[in-house]
């Protein structure tokens, strides 16, 4: 146990979170690095992770030779892809002791509930829904991926709420006056020129870095920006509305914007949500230390 390491990740589409333990499972370290989600194209996960995961044995000073005594559990945002969770096990840099590719949902599921039954909605750069119930059969919900899904998520509200500020700033929408479109065209380039060259390079990333804008004008007063997230609450809502099981067990919210968004949610979905007992990290140790079952990629 004292030569054997946990690394647990969580990979979003807006920024990754790397802990590494101790075979007791004490935490020696963490480090926050840029997105990993494996449905974003133009990036290279496992070169972010790589040397993220060099960088903090280096600052713990830990030998990278120790790779070989550390077992690897990483959940990301996109490994409900078979494809592509495929593609990420074979193209691991690693010469490591033990690798296990699970869901973003189903660590933020075991973190949220204590490794016990539970549902949970993950209101990030995405949403999706997740549920695990009491015989451990685990079931999705949404996660189809930006611009068809993820609806309520930090990538949708972005995407919304430059569409209606572009249509806002030529007239379209009268005289509406308000900060937030503004500050979106400022951001996005100003000029046409300037934002057609924003939206070139645009995805699901760069949309969810507006998300934050959004929140600060709503909470602010601004009405525009207001709208925009009671809209954004009520997809939430319809997720979990489909979410069977979370009405006979408990639900929690987990994800960035999770908390930013509380609310602006329907008041009976508000008294639903329960205070997640802990984060997807502790879901991944969960997995690392053979208390929690490898996720299947069979899901209802």
């Amino acid at each position: 146990m004292a030569n054997l390491f946990y690394c647990c990740i969580d990979g979003g589409g807006s920024k990754t979170q790397i802990a590494l333990f101790d075979g007791h499972g004490r935490r020696l370290g963490t480090t926050i690095t840029g997105p990993t989600s494996l449905s974003i194209n133009h990036i290279k996960p496992w070169d972010i992770i790589y040397k993220s995961l060099k960088d903090l044995y280096a600052t713990l000073g830990i030998e990278l030779n120790q790779f070989s005594s550390t077992d690897l559990v990483i959940g990301v945002a996109g490994a409900n892809n078979e494809r592509l969770r495929n593609q990420f096990y074979r193209e691991s840099p690693f010469d490591i002791r033990s690798i296990k590719i699970v869901t973003d949902a189903y660590i933020a599921a075991l973190g949220a509930h204590g490794g016990s039954a539970g549902s949970i909605i993950i209101v990030g750069t995405g949403t999706i829904g997740y549920t695990i119930d009491k015989t451990g059969q685990k079931s999705m919900y949404g996660g189809w991926g930006f611009p068809v899904g993820d609806q309520g998520g930090g990538a949708w509200i972005g995407m919304r709420a430059l569409s209606f500020s572009l249509k806002a700033h030529e007239g379209h929408l009268g005289n509406l006056d308000s900060e937030l479109y503004r500050q979106l065209i400022k951001k996005c380039g100003y000029s046409r020129n300037g934002i057609l060259e924003w939206l070139n390079d645009a995805g699901p990333t760069e949309f969810a870095s507006l998300a934050p804008i959004v929140i600060d004008c709503a909470n602010k007063g601004d009405d525009f920006a207001i709208n925009l997230l009671i809209e954004a609450g009520f997809e939430i809502e319809a997720l979990a509305s489909v979410m069977q099981e979370a009405n006979k067990m408990p639900l929690s919210l987990v994800g960035g914007l999770a908390e930013p968004l509380t609310p602006y949610l329907p008041q009976s979905l508000r008294t639903r949500i329960k205070k997640p007992v802990g984060d997807p990290i502790d879901g991944a140790l969960f997995i690392a230390q053979g208390k929690a079952p490898h996720e299947t990629s069979d899901w209802n």
